[in-house]
Order: C-alpha cells, then structure tokens, then sequence
C-alpha cells in the first residue's frame, strides 16, 4: 500500500517537472525490464509531450522492456534521437522497438546484441512506414553488433534499395 502511495506521488512529481523537457537520459543506472517498463509507463504525450531525444544507453533490459517504451513512444511525435546503445535489446527487442526506431531520425543502437533478425525487423518497419509516408530514419548506428554479419547488412540493404 505505502509502495503505491510512494510511486503516485513520484509519478505526479515526474509529470510536474517533466512537462516541457525535450532530452531525458539514465545512461548506465543499472535499470532492467522492470526499471525501464516504470518509466516507460511515465512518458508519452500527456506527460512529456516535448521529449524528441532519449538515452537509455548501458542499461540492461530486453523484449519486456523494449516493449513497454514501444507502447509509450507510439503515442509521441516523432522522436528527435532514441539511443539504447551497450542495452543488450537483441534482436526480440528491435522487433518490439522498429516501428518506432523508424519513426526517429536518429537511432543509436551500438552494441545491443542485434543480429540478422533485428536487421529484417528494421528492414521490414522501415518499408512499411516508407510506404505510408511515414519515414523519418535518417540515421542508424548499429556499430559493433558483431552478429549483424553479411546478412545482417544484406537484409538492411535489399529494403532500402528496393
């Protein structure tokens, strides 16, 4: 009971101060999917409707959490710059996280484990969104995701040039 008091009054507190911010980064405050779906749950357009850059770099979390922020960022403008760089999201967390990834124009995801699958992931958001109109992706970092491989990059690149 304490616990839920605690947490409402904090997220008022985030809602108050929040309001107007454009940039939010927890770089390396050792969150997990728990950490990262709370905060996910804080955010969007009621509640940061000017939030266009986001760092979460160095934390810990996967699907669970990359799901959470997906459900919050969904409902946004178009972000500025997502970076979730050394998150280790892997490949089910670029699934969860592409079709907003491709509504960002810049996405930082070094070193998050991705492989080829990811990489299809992307490919295929990013063709749908292409198809709508609704594109933005004007840069994607994917440095040292050592799984990517030829068809990691083969599947990025037979969607962008098709």
């Amino acid at each position: 009971m304490d616990r839920e008091i605690v947490e409402q009054i904090y997220r008022d507190g985030f809602h108050a101060r929040f309001a107007t911010t454009r940039m939010i980064s927890f770089i390396g405050v050792g969150w997990g999917d728990a950490e990262v779906a709370r905060f996910a749950s804080m955010i969007g357009p009621t509640h940061t409707p000017n939030l266009s850059l986001l760092d979460l770099s160095g934390n810990r979390f996967g699907a669970t959490g990359c799901t959470a922020l997906a459900n919050a960022l969904t409902r946004t403008t178009p972000m500025g710059s997502i970076s979730l760089s050394s998150s280790g999201i892997g490949d089910e967390g670029a699934k969860c996280l592409a079709h907003v990834i491709v509504r960002t124009h810049v996405v930082i995801l070094r070193e998050v484990d991705l492989g080829p699958e990811g990489c299809k992931h992307l490919a295929q958001a990013a063709e749908k969104a292409a198809s709508s109109g609704d594109l933005a992706l004007a840069s994607l970092h994917v440095e040292q995701n050592k799984r990517i491989g030829d068809l990691g990059i083969a599947e990025l690149l037979a969607k962008s040039a098709g």
